[in-house]
């Protein structure tokens, strides 16, 4: 291993999957733009002295990737988005940068652009905003289930009474008819 090594750059080598480096316990400087990843996953685990990230330009779709990166304390820059390699997928989608900022609070520079106190807080704000929301819309969604679900409940409870007078009724005609037979 090379456990003094503290800059790695791998780009452009059709890398698609982050593993084994966690024999590189000093590595403050890890670039690998430009590959075939798809997931970081908990693969960087092992890197406490990691403090800058580029991963612009791969495959990376899903806020879980994001969220796994909280799992360094000293990670200070990050790319997923590049102007020399691209943009991940998840730089697309509605929030990230929110999303990123909440998460990943240590961050000093997000996609080569400086993360002031103020985008901090505009975050935290707008993320609390949207889980508030999320929560409600989610209550709402049950209430509309439980009172569906009784609604559902009644109905077949109505049907279940019919279907009990029907047997009852044809019971006893049954029973006059077999009388009338009889005579």
């Amino acid at each position: 291993g090379f456990p003094r090594l503290e800059k790695l750059w791998l780009g452009s080598n059709r890398i698609a999957v982050i593993e084994n480096l966690e024999c590189l316990g000093s590595l403050r400087e890890l670039w690998i733009p430009e590959n075939a990843i798809t997931r970081v996953g908990g693969n960087l685990q092992g890197l406490p002295c990691l403090e800058r990230l580029n991963l612009a330009g791969n495959a990376i779709a899903a806020y879980t990737d994001i969220q796994a990166l909280a799992s360094l304390p000293r990670l200070s820059q990050l790319s997923l988005n590049d102007v020399h390699f691209g943009p991940n997928p998840v730089v697309r989608a509605e929030g990230y940068r929110t999303f990123a900022l909440c998460y990943l609070p240590h961050l000093q520079r997000l996609d080569g652009v400086e993360v002031s106190d103020g985008d901090r807080s505009v975050a935290r704000s707008t993320f609390t905003e949207q889980v508030v929301a999320f929560n409600e819309k989610v209550e709402s969604i049950q209430r509309d289930f439980e009172r569906e679900f009784s609604a559902i409940d009644a109905r077949r409870s109505r049907s279940s009474n019919h279907a009990q007078m029907l047997k009852t009724e044809m019971v006893h005609t049954f029973a006059r008819l077999q009388q009338l037979v009889l005579e």
